[in-house]
């Protein structure tokens, strides 16, 4: 009995002992777990906080390239509507210009058209002064006693003034 009570007494002081070794093992890996778990939960939180960071200058920059974006387009639409007004003043001009010159060219084209016609009339009597001229000279060859075309000037036909 004695030995068994020995064996009886070894096996509880080893299950105590391995509860307690189990335990102590158990905190020193939940105390390293707790270490590593707070050393990345910082490292997150750094990470995020850098991040936010980043994200909040995004916005920022966002923010302010779309406020000069709107300034630029009204500046764009301000001057788009200068050159409307100015396109509107310039028809206008154009217009009155165009109406003028319709004005002058009425009054001017009797005289100019009557100059033409007095200038086509000159033109068609050299013309045909020429026409004479080379027909008398045809026939002065044509009669002439065998003398050829190389003995008679047949001259310069031009219908120029």
């Amino acid at each position: 009995m004695k030995d068994t009570r020995k064996v009886v007494t070894i096996v509880i002081f080893f299950i105590v002992f391995s509860i307690v070794a189990g335990y102590a093992a158990g905190y020193l890996v939940y105390k390293e777990y707790k270490k590593k778990t707070a050393i990345l939960e910082r490292e997150a939180k750094e990470k995020f906080e850098k991040l936010e960071l980043s994200l909040k200058s995004l916005y920022g920059a966002l923010e302010n390239t779309m406020d000069e974006n709107k300034i630029e387009r009204k500046k764009a639409l301000a001057v788009v509507e200068d050159i409307r007004e100015g396109i509107g003043e310039w028809k206008k001009d154009q217009a009155s210009i165009i109406a003028e010159l319709k004005d002058t060219i009425k009054q001017l084209k009797v005289g100019k058209l009557t100059r033409m016609v007095e200038n086509l009339q000159d033109d068609i009597d050299k013309f045909k002064m020429t026409v004479q001229d080379l027909d008398i000279k045809v026939d002065e060859v044509t009669r002439g006693e065998g003398a050829g075309l190389d003995n008679v000037d047949l001259g310069r036909i031009s219908v120029k003034k």
